[in-house]
């Protein structure tokens, strides 16, 4: 999966590895695709990714997606969310990382295209990104004019 205009939370942290995050933020192409069908199926390999372990080749536990219409943009704009919680495969005490994490998109329609962003965080690290900061970052969403 490739996100586009990336950007990091909480570099810093982690005293053993200064380059090491506590959460992502990126946008996803899903084209023209309908939100709501692209939502819960893009939030589905993100999980995959994040649980997959390549030593046992098997995915570890993760939640069903919770899938529910939202608004952006002020109110004015539909938008779908679906969100995962997981626990991370293999992650790396040396880098900080959280062994539970989670991940969500929102998607919404407009200008003839559709706009996904995702968004993940390590749910069990000191520096984790408060729901506030998530919330903020949503509802600064609008649609391309």
């Amino acid at each position: 999966m490739v996100a586009s205009a990336p950007s990091e939370y909480g570099k810093g942290h982690c005293p053993t590895a200064k380059t090491a995050a506590t959460g992502f933020i990126g946008f996803v192409n899903i084209g023209t695709r309908d939100p709501a069908e692209a939502a819960p199926s893009v939030i589905e390999n993100v999980a995959k990714l994040i649980t997959y372990d390549k030593k046992t080749k098997k995915y570890l536990k993760y939640s069903p997606a919770r899938t529910r219409q939202i608004t952006v943009n002020g109110g004015k704009t539909p938008a779908i969310e679906s969100l995962m919680t997981m626990d991370v495969a293999n992650p790396e005490a040396k880098r900080c990382e959280g062994k539970k994490a989670e991940a969500r998109v929102v998607a919404f329609s407009g200008s003839g295209v559709s706009v996904m962003l995702l968004i993940s965080r390590d749910m069990d690290t000191k520096k984790k990104m408060s729901d506030q900061d998530i919330l903020d970052i949503i509802n600064s969403l609008r649609p391309k004019k």
